[in-house]
């Protein structure tokens, strides 16, 4: 790794750097910010589950299983259309993390 890290594992926070890493296990929520301008390494398992957060205007939220097309680890989604594209997924998360700070 290169570059500045905060990291949210659980309910845990904390700044990584160089020579660092973290580990997230499974079913635990997790995010992160750059910092720093940063080259990361990620290492996942194949197949996993990737979850959204959908917040309702009433301010009830759920999670709601994503299929990216174009992450290798991404499950299939049971039909063609279940794909949810990359610019989209990318615009969730810009609006998850305006509401949330790390």
């Amino acid at each position: 790794m290169r570059g500045r890290l905060r990291i949210r594992v659980g309910d845990q926070t904390r700044v990584i750097g160089p020579g660092e890493i973290a580990c997230i296990p499974p079913h635990t929520d997790h995010a992160f910010s750059v910092l720093d301008e940063a080259d990361v390494e990620v290492f996942g398992e194949q197949r996993m589950v990737e979850f959204v957060t959908v917040r309702h205007a009433d301010g009830t939220d759920h999670e709601k299983e994503i299929f990216v097309r174009e992450f290798p680890w991404s499950r299939v989604p049971p039909t063609e259309d279940g794909y949810t594209p990359v610019a989209d997924l990318l615009a969730r998360y810009a609006e998850w993390h305006a509401a949330n700070t790390l």
